[in-house]
């Protein structure tokens, strides 16, 4: 018995009930945004998960030159209009706080692989006889000899 191999709900030939589907997703993103959980989340977030699962239950298909189209001409034209409605005093606090927390982790990390070849040098496990750790590593032409 062979079973055939059935594809999304909304085929990649429909555009228009393609574009249909993800003007109803981002529908449900701004419909989120007035209610709690899309709050703590933001619309943005709610309508990337809505497009997975209605991707990955096979609504909608996995490629479309509408997605292409939505990222070309939709994308850039709404992202000046979020940054209208954005407040510049808390991104500027929530990018140091971002920038300093990033700083802090170059620095934890830097420091870490510092102090490891410290600790390295002073137990002599980079020497080999008196060559170091490059000269300790057969060479791939002796290997075989």
């Amino acid at each position: 018995m062979q079973e055939s191999i059935a594809g999304p709900f909304i085929s990649s030939d429909n555009h228009i009930a393609v574009m249909a589907a993800l003007f109803s997703i981002a529908a449900v993103g701004l419909l989120a945004e007035k209610m709690r959980i899309g709050a703590q989340l933001t619309g943005a977030v709610v309508v990337i998960i809505t497009a997975i699962l209605a991707a990955n239950i096979d609504l909608i298909p996995h490629q479309e030159p509408a997605y292409d189209f939505v990222f070309t001409y939709f994308v850039p034209i709404l992202i000046p209009l979020f940054l209208f409605k954005a407040n510049l005093r808390r991104i500027f606090f929530e990018i140091t706080r971002t920038a300093m927390a990033f700083l802090l982790a170059c620095v934890g990390a830097i420091s870490g692989v510092l102090i490891g070849i410290w600790l390295l040098a002073q137990r002599s496990i980079l020497r080999c006889g008196n060559r170091r750790l490059q000269g300790c590593l057969p060479r791939l032409t002796s290997v075989g000899r």
